[in-house]
């Protein structure tokens, strides 16, 4: 916009220059064909009025003739200016026009302030941004398209090789890989039984004589072989059969719908061991830190400890176990005097036990620290023998200790009298 002003301000110096030569060339001609009779102050007026109309107002009179070539110089960068000046137009509608088309992204686009400049730039940039994008998506469509063709080559390759592993089951009158595996075992063991066989017999050929004795002895063992194999070969036809029908049953059970829900109580199960599995090495784990820290804690004090463990624990366990032993392990000694490792126990028994233990070392330092034993929510993983049992032992405990019994469960309240509950809130 400045440009254009800075040429428009150009072009109207250039008019008055113009526009005054002419008038001067035009006053010089009329006045040489002007008649004699004209007077002065005639004449003066006609140049004052050139001198207005192509405003000559600062030109002397006497440089309008030594002006002419600058004039018609003039004349021609005037119609030079006129041209770029009609381009700069129609540039400018191009570029109006331009940006008009984009109107329909002015409400992403800064298309209404600013420049033009400023306009174009962000257009391009965006034109810019939009041809990286369309470039990277081709890419990747060509990189996806490479990708799903190799994973039909792949797909193909294990098609063919499944064709041609059923083909070989079919050869050897098989149905599956597992069956395939059962045949290997087996062949195997025959093979096995025919190279012992085969040891035998050669010993029996490098042996230079024998006695009736042995030959005798090794009849038996030939026999034994052959009996075995006899045996090994029968339990193959059987093994055999039972395949077959085990395949019949499952196809059955596919059938109606059975397989797939005994797979599903079978991962169930496992669920449920592993869990069992877990939370047994939480209690395998916690009685190690028990029998680290007893040692530790209880010095001094473990005879009264493992009476009372073995005391409560009997009672726990209505006197199935008679016996605690402290030693390098904690072991238990059941009333037949079996003695069994912990990790031998149930996890019923194996909570017991900590139980008893627990009662005891709270027992055992209420001479030197008197304070209450809070049970909260406990026995929840015993069954009803069990907790009558542990109730029991409560009960007993509460003669000489104070025993503070929190739990949820109303069930649990029946093994107590009334005026030891408190309801709380």
């Amino acid at each position: 916009m400045i440009g254009m002003a800075a040429h428009l301000n150009w072009l109207m110096i250039l008019a008055v220059i113009i526009f005054g030569g002419a008038g001067f060339t035009w006053w010089r001609q009329k006045s040489i064909s002007m008649p004699n009779d004209v007077s002065d102050d005639q004449h003066q007026m006609q140049v004052e009025q050139i001198r207005r109309d192509y405003w000559l107002n600062d030109i002397p009179v006497d440089r309008w003739l030594a002006i002419q070539s600058d004039l018609q110089s003039i004349y021609r960068q005037k119609d030079e200016i006129k041209q770029q000046t009609e381009q700069v137009d129609q540039l400018s509608n191009q570029l109006t026009n331009y940006l008009e088309q984009w109107q329909f992204a002015s409400h992403w686009l800064p298309l209404e302030i600013g420049e033009q400049r400023d306009r174009l730039e962000a257009i391009q940039l965006t034109l810019t941004d939009w041809q990286a994008t369309q470039h990277s998506a081709d890419q990747e469509q060509r990189y996806a398209a490479n990708h799903q063709q190799q994973v039909q080559q792949k797909q193909l390759q294990l098609e063919q090789v499944q064709v041609e592993l059923q083909k070989d089951y079919q050869k050897l009158g098989l149905d599956n890989e597992q069956q395939l595996a059962n045949r290997i075992e087996i062949n195997q063991e025959y093979q096995d039984k025919q190279q012992q066989l085969e040891v035998i017999e050669s010993q029996l050929k490098d042996l230079p004589t024998v006695t009736d004795t042995e030959v005798a002895d090794v009849d038996a063992k030939l026999n034994n072989l052959t009996s075995e194999l006899t045996t090994n070969q029968q339990l193959n036809n059987e093994q055999s059969k039972q395949i077959a029908e085990t395949q019949a049953t499952i196809q059955h059970l596919v059938n109606d719908g059975s397989y797939y829900e005994l797979r599903q109580q079978q991962a169930n199960l496992q669920t449920e061991i592993n869990d069992n599995v877990i939370q047994w090495l939480g209690y395998r784990s916690a009685l190690t830190w028990l029998e680290t820290t007893m040692n530790i804690i209880t010095k001094g004090r473990v005879p009264k400890v493992l009476e009372l463990t073995t005391k409560y624990f009997a009672i726990l366990t209505n006197q199935s176990y008679n016996k605690v032993i402290f030693q390098d392990a904690i072991r238990v000694v059941r009333e037949d005097d079996t003695v069994f490792e912990i990790n031998e126990l149930s996890r019923g028994t194996l909570e017991q036990l900590y139980f008893a233990l627990v009662l005891a070392l709270a027992v055992g330092f209420h001479e030197d620290f008197a304070l209450p034993i809070i049970i909260d929510d406990g026995f929840v993983n015993f069954d009803g023998q069990r907790k009558q049992a542990a109730k029991k032992l409560l009960t007993e405990i509460g003669k000489q200790n104070q025993v503070l019994f929190y739990t949820a469960d109303n069930n649990q309240l029946s093994e107590f009298n009334e005026d030891q509950i408190i309801t709380l809130g």
